[in-house]
């Protein structure tokens, strides 16, 4: 009975082409001058495991970007919103209207990061670093609730400000540019 032959998908060379065969070729490639084994987080830089602290570092300055982006669009908005109030002609004031809701919708969508970013911010690392800082972990924990608090109160406080903006100078250039009659008598 000829001997069996083994599948052509084993994982070890032929017998013809063995470690001393290619110590001898000049295919051959020492171990030092093989290329090093590469894992994923080294070719993926993104997915190596952060420091401690790292991440909620990358989580506060995202917040703070995002924060500079809401301050800047509500500057935009209350700067149109006044334009709008002052205008006369109904079509400066229908392209205030445009204006306003392009950038509440804007708005809208960073307010929407701000809440994410906000919850991607761990409360335990806000704490170590108010107790590093001196405080006891009861005053760093009421600290930190309430610096949390204060930044949804603003955020939604902004949000519902450009809303009744938005609502004041639709609803109030509803009788602008209409003829009124009235009976003459």
């Amino acid at each position: 009975m000829p001997p069996r032959r083994r599948a052509a998908s084993c994982s070890y060379p032929p017998r013809s082409r063995t470690k001393a065969f290619y110590q001898h070729s000049s295919t051959y490639q020492s171990s030092s001058h093989r290329s090093p084994v590469r894992t994923l987080p080294d070719l993926y830089p993104a997915l190596q495991p952060l420091a401690l602290g790292e991440a909620t570092l990358r989580s506060l300055e995202r917040l703070d970007q995002l924060t500079d982006h809401i301050t800047d669009l509500h500057a935009q908005i209350s700067t149109i919103y006044v334009s709008a109030r002052s205008s006369v002609l109904t079509s400066e004031r229908e392209t205030a209207i445009m204006q306003l809701k392009t950038l509440i919708e804007a708005l809208e969508w960073h307010i929407e990061e701000h809440g994410e970013a906000l919850q991607d911010i761990k409360r335990e690392d806000i704490v170590g670093l108010y107790v590093v800082a001196g405080m006891t972990r009861v005053e760093a924990l009421l600290e930190t609730r309430d610096d949390f608090v204060k930044l949804e109160n603003v955020v939604a406080g902004t949000r519902e400000r450009v809303k009744e903006w938005l609502a004041d100078i639709v609803y109030s250039g509803e009788g602008v540019g209409k003829e009124e009659t009235s009976d003459v008598s």
